[in-house]
């Protein structure tokens, strides 16, 4: 009686190593490993009623364990792995980052660079406006109405200014001329300087032939304008020329004045008045 327990204990065993050797096998060949298991080999024997010799069972459990820890392994690997990887991102991203922070940096300083390259410290500016039909078509549909020049001094420890220019006119020559305007700006020796502002200001729209046909305007400074008081912003009111040229004028003459879609504008204010 005692056997026959024994021995459908031993089956109920049986069936149910088999289900998870069976469910192993599945798994390895998802892996890409199979072992091969045969009666031939000796590693499962069977009886003629399908019973597994007992002294086998410690052995093919243990075999059962070492597959398990072979499956589990390349897992942990993986996740280890996998980690690295998202670090390795993070870092990456962070230092892309970083990059585009310093490239804007040295964009900026090769920009002050290049603007202190071409200041002016003699009075004197050639503003060239690329691009002029764009822009003007820009300022039409009023989404960039003006445009400035780089600050100019009239000495290394004068006034400081630039010019501001209209495409397509402003005030009463909006939409009919070419505006151009004078800016006296906040300056690092402004203590030194005699005020209002009083120096003599003429602008010059330079014709690209030999014909040296030039546009020019002069004006001098309105001592009771708060354009020239000194400034107490970054920059006074603009005042000049509303009326400077015709965009009829420009448009017949734009082999002149229009080269390449390109104007340039010159000013000149004179250090020695005042």
């Amino acid at each position: 009686m005692l056997n026959e327990e024994c021995d459908k204990k031993i089956n109920e065993l049986t069936t149910e190593v088999i289900d998870i050797r069976e469910s192993i096998d599945i798994i390895l060949k998802d892996i890409g490993e199979i072992p091969e298991y045969t009666k031939a080999t000796g590693d499962v024997v069977q009886s003629s009623n399908g019973s597994i010799e007992k002294n086998l069972l410690p052995v093919f459990c243990q075999e059962i364990e070492r597959n398990d820890e072979e499956i589990r392994e390349p897992k942990t690997t993986f996740r280890a792995f996998e980690k690295k990887i998202h670090e390795y991102k993070d870092n990456l991203s962070s230092l892309k980052k970083e990059i585009i922070m310093k490239d804007l940096i040295i964009k900026e300083q090769r920009l002050l660079i290049e603007n202190l390259r071409n200041t002016s410290y003699d009075g004197t500016l050639i503003f060239k406006l690329d691009k002029f039909e764009s822009k003007k078509r820009q300022a039409q549909m009023n989404k960039l109405t003006s445009y400035y020049s780089v600050p100019f001094y009239t000495s290394r420890t004068g006034y400081k200014m630039c010019i501001r220019v209209y495409p397509n006119g402003d005030g009463n020559g909006r939409g009919t001329h070419l505006s151009v305007f004078f800016v006296v700006m906040r300056g690092s020796f402004d203590a030194l300087q005699r005020w209002p502002f009083n120096k003599k200001v003429t602008f010059i729209l330079l014709d690209q032939t030999d014909r040296a046909e030039h546009v020019t305007d002069a004006f001098r400074p309105d001592p009771s304008s708060n354009s020239f008081k000194r400034p107490t912003t970054e920059m006074n009111i603009a005042s000049g020329s509303p009326v400077f040229i015709s965009q009829t004028i420009l448009a017949q003459k734009k082999d002149q004045y229009l080269k390449d879609d390109c104007l340039f504008l010159k000013v000149l204010v004179d250090t020695s008045s005042g």
